[in-house]
């Protein structure tokens, strides 16, 4: 467990973050304290999980790349009270969570729910359902909820992709695509 707390408090890495690699990992940061990488993993090997929690104003996992929840194993990302960044959940008011790429796959389902006001941006692409016999689901729900993405949404890459709209969410990007490899369902 590594704990990132307190205004000033920073762990940044050149290259890449890994929770959950080779074994079960964990990282919160709060209170203000900020990770920064080029590229984030969170359960990064099969078998493994990883679960970072961002949590109060200030706090932020800062990615200039892609960032992958449950690339092979479980991963977990919770952003609350306030917390920006990339099962995920992000939830409420001025909740963001700002990123490059965004992948959403795993040896298991991988989720994102965006509900309650929450945001989740990225610079680039976003994919659900990325490899091969793999799943991810996205729902955003409720006014001001939103997903945007300033190139292109794949719903089913190469796994399988849900993506649900409901009850005032929005989802914005410059295109989409469903079912781009075959025979996969997006």
């Amino acid at each position: 467990m590594v704990l990132i707390s307190g205004a000033g408090a920073s762990w940044s890495n050149a290259t890449s973050l890994k929770v959950g690699d080779s074994g079960n990992g964990a990282l919160t940061i709060d209170a203000g304290g900020v990770a920064s990488s080029a590229r984030g993993f969170t359960g990064t090997n099969a078998g493994t999980t990883g679960v970072v929690t961002v949590a109060d104003a200030g706090s932020a996992w800062n990615n200039s790349g892609t960032l992958s929840v449950g690339y092979d194993g479980n991963g977990v990302l919770n952003i609350e009270a306030g917390g920006t960044t990339g099962r995920v959940t992000v939830t409420g008011a001025n909740s963001i969570w700002d990123t490059g790429d965004l992948s959403l796959n795993g040896e298991t389902l991988s989720t994102l729910d965006i509900t309650n006001g929450g945001k989740v941006i990225s610079s680039r692409d976003g994919i659900i359902g990325t490899f091969v016999d793999e799943a991810g689901a996205v729902t955003v729900n409720g006014v001001g909820s939103s997903r945007i993405m300033s190139r292109t949404l794949t719903v089913g890459r190469d796994g399988d992709g849900t993506l649900n709209i409901e009850a005032g969410g929005t989802v914005s990007g410059t295109s989409g695509r469903l079912w781009q490899s075959q025979p996969r369902r997006g």
